[in-house]
């Protein structure tokens, strides 16, 4: 029997010594001291619960086992539990008046702890509480300084960068950096300690966040913050930094720890998106269209200006729904239930939806709108937010009705159009006739419909026209588009006529079709060669009525200057004044004969077109035929260095230019050195000249009619001519396929700009 004075005498011992047997002896003790002699199974099962945390749990072979998880809570347990019919007896370890740990024993064949043998085994619990501490202790330690070596790991391999510094020295010094802190500001852990993180701001010392640091530090308080940073190289970066204070059991601080983290590029990102936000935002509110986002739930989380201009409505409008919009504004609910259809729809089915609302504004006319709802999914495909789009269609729908009206008036005019009209794809495909096309070339609409083009021309056209269609579909250049061209189309019985045919290009959308406006020009053809011949007879005519008046002309014109010379002073100043005017108009008379007889000539249909270089023409007429005008009037003449090769007739290209020179010598401002230039410009089918002088220039009620036969603007004492120049010029032009207009305005001189077809390719 063990007395209380016993009891309290061993614990004493047991706390002062610490230690009175190991733990491997505490097991032999009481299997040699305690059980020996008795009928008892040997100790089932030991579970020590050191430091309220830590558990030890060691078992010994016996008859039955006690699971882990099915133990009570010792601390709890007076002496006994029961588990599965199976009574259970602790006995506790205490060291320094706390519960260290507990012995646990379960006995078989029913027998019982007698008191003498509870008293010994309490004995024993308290001369081996020492050794139990003793133990606990040492392993504690051992688990200690295992977590703190995988601590310190886990520190030095972090991804963030820690510095601690100690907070009990004058500037705050540091003590420690990770690896992670080395590469992100490029300073070793050995340059760092002993220093302050002020290194890390250089000279950037007034940042904001700076002084809520140094508050947090003075008042030993946590604080985040985000500051510029340099690197070791005096690169800048953006140091996301969190400081925590570390206190001991005095609650004084010790330490400071701070994490920081180089996020340039996340601020970077988020500039961007900034800015793109911004940029959306503003586009999104500039935009005409109605725009809203919905969530899931139906309410708007966005509205720009153009779905609602009253920002306070627009405001208020952000968390609502369409009902609440539509009892907001008095408008009727069936609105708001057609819509929430339409986002479920959206929703449920995940794919885009269009549809057309139509409702009456107070006040105003009947309005259509195309509203488009968009699904915009999440990260993992489920849809997050609805955008919808309305735009006014109102005037589309009026246009789409015009449009109708148009279309069965502009049927009716296809169909009664003294134009054959044939439309083509891209890809010459026939996609529509008319009854005058069915006409000039003998097929029906049927037998057109989807067949090739190429089924209207003759073989020996075929390659060309698909070459020249493939050459545009390319280049988008066009070199026969909007022109009227003499073409051979091919009659469903196979005779081969002449048409005139003009080609325009439509495009709706991404379909690119070509219309092509054809008249048979059979009958035209056989009237211009009745014509040609005509006025071939016609100007044989001419030429034999010139040479034939030309001789009287020229007879009177040297009787005339015979009687002047022989004459001489005899005759009264009356009749020399009548002879001198009789010589005058015979001489102009002779002059317009021959400016007819060249006008004739020059203005017959040209039959076979050749090379001619404008630069040589030019030099030409600048060194033999206008030299001497040149000469007299100290004029100048300027030209591009390059002019180029047109096709037509030399002779008749030489006097276009001729004329056109000459004419800006002649009409020069008095006292003013007259300068002529003639220039090619730029066109992408045509060749084009400007001849521009800095003479008297013409006013614009003119410009159209000195294109006209014996148009004079002045008078022959002021400047000499027969008035038929510009009208050879004209028709030299007319004649090649081109244009002749005239830019003047009177004292800044003129310009002439020749539009001549380009036949080299």
């Amino acid at each position: 029997m063990v007395n209380e004075m016993t009891k309290k005498d061993i614990a004493k011992y047991s706390e002062e010594v610490n230690s009175i047997v190991s733990f491997e002896e505490l097991g032999e003790l009481i299997k040699l001291n305690i059980l020996k002699d008795k009928n008892i199974p040997l100790l089932q099962l030991i579970k020590f619960d050191a430091m309220k945390d830590v558990f030890v749990t060691a078992y010994v072979a016996g008859e039955d086992s006690v699971a882990n998880d099915k133990l009570p809570d010792f601390s709890q347990v007076k002496k006994k539990f029961t588990i599965e019919n199976k009574t259970y007896t602790v006995f506790k370890f205490c060291f320094q008046s706390r519960e260290i740990g507990y012995l646990v024993l379960q006995f078989g064949n029913n027998n019982s702890l007698t008191k003498d043998f509870i008293e010994e085994i309490e004995l024993i619990c308290l001369l081996s509480s020492g050794a139990f501490y003793s133990l606990c202790m040492s392993q504690m330690l051992v688990k200690y300084e295992e977590n703190s070596k995988i601590q310190e790991r886990a520190l030095e391999w972090s991804g963030n960068g820690i510095v601690i510094t100690d907070a009990l020295t004058k500037d705050n010094e540091i003590i420690y950096v990770n690896k992670a802190f080395e590469d992100i500001t490029g300073y070793s852990k050995a340059e760092m300690l002993g220093r302050n993180c002020r290194v890390l701001q250089g000279e950037d010392h007034n940042q904001e966040e700076l002084f809520r640091i140094s508050a947090a530090i003075k008042e030993s308080k946590s604080c985040s913050v985000k500051l510029r940073n340099y690197k070791k190289d005096g690169t800048m970066f953006w140091n996301e930094l969190k400081i925590s204070p570390i206190k001991n059991s005095q609650e004084i601080t010790t330490h400071f720890i701070g994490i920081q983290n180089d996020i340039s590029e996340r601020i970077r990102k988020d500039e961007e998106i900034k800015k793109l936000k911004e940029f959306y935002e503003e586009l999104l509110n500039d935009l005409p269209g109605q725009i809203a986002v919905f969530d899931t739930d139906f309410r708007y989380m966005y509205v720009n200006p153009a779905s609602v201009t009253n920002d306070e409505v627009r405001k208020w409008l952000i968390g609502k729904n369409d009902f609440e919009y539509c009892e907001y504004r008095n408008i009727d609910p069936g609105q708001a239930e057609r819509r929430t259809k339409m986002l479920k729809e959206v929703i449920e089915t995940r794919t885009t939806l269009s549809f057309e609302e139509k409702f009456v504004k107070p006040g105003k006319e009947e309005c259509h709108y195309l509203r488009v709802i968009y699904p915009i999914p999440d990260v993992k495909g489920n849809v997050s937010r609805l955008l919808a789009y309305g735009v006014d269609i109102t005037e589309r729908k009026k246009t789409e009705n015009e449009l109708q009206r148009l279309t069965i008036l502009l049927k009716s005019v296809l169909e009664t159009t003294a134009e054959g009209i044939v439309t083509v794809d891209r890809f010459s495909k026939i996609k529509m006739v008319n009854k005058e096309a069915e006409k000039i070339f003998g097929y029906t609409t049927e037998e057109l419909m989807g067949e090739n083009l190429t089924i209207l021309m003759p073989k020996q056209f075929r390659k060309m026209h698909n070459s020249g269609m493939n050459r545009y579909l390319e280049t988008r250049i066009p070199k026969v588009l909007e022109k009227k061209l003499e073409l051979v189309g091919l009659h469903k019985s196979g005779r081969e006529f002449p048409i005139e045919i003009t080609i325009m290009e439509t495009r709706i959308g991404e379909e690119l079709n070509f219309t092509a406006a054809i008249h048979d020009i059979s009958e035209q053809k056989e009237l211009l060669e009745k014509l040609k011949n005509s006025n071939q007879s016609l100007s044989e005519f001419a030429y034999i009525a010139s040479h034939d008046l030309r001789e009287p002309l020229r007879k009177i014109i040297s009787f005339g200057e015979l009687l002047e010379l022989s004459l001489g002073e005899s005759l009264p100043e009356d009749d020399k004044e009548n002879l001198s005017f009789m010589i005058d108009g015979a001489t102009r008379m002779q002059n317009m004969i021959n400016d007819l007889l060249s006008y004739s000539r020059i203005t017959a249909p040209i039959n076979e077109f050749h090379s001619v270089n404008v630069d040589e023409i030019v030099d030409e007429l600048i060194h033999f035929e206008l030299a001497e005008l040149i000469a007299e009037n100290e004029a100048t003449v300027i030209r591009d260095q390059t002019l180029g090769t047109i096709k037509g007739e030399k002779t008749r290209i030489k006097r276009l230019f001729q004329n056109l020179i000459s004419n800006g010598i002649k009409y020069h401002k008095i006292d003013v050195k007259p300068v002529v230039k003639i220039r090619r410009l730029k066109h992408y089918d045509n060749f084009m000249f400007e001849i521009e002088d800095n003479g008297i220039g013409i006013e614009e009620k003119f410009h159209a009619k000195i294109f006209e036969m014996f148009k004079r603007l002045h008078s022959r004492e002021e400047y000499s001519g027969s008035g038929i120049g510009l009208s050879i010029c004209k028709k030299i032009v007319d004649n090649l396929g081109g244009e002749i207009i005239v830019d003047s305005v009177p004292g800044n001189g003129s310009k002439f700009i020749l539009s001549i077809p380009d036949r080299n390719g």
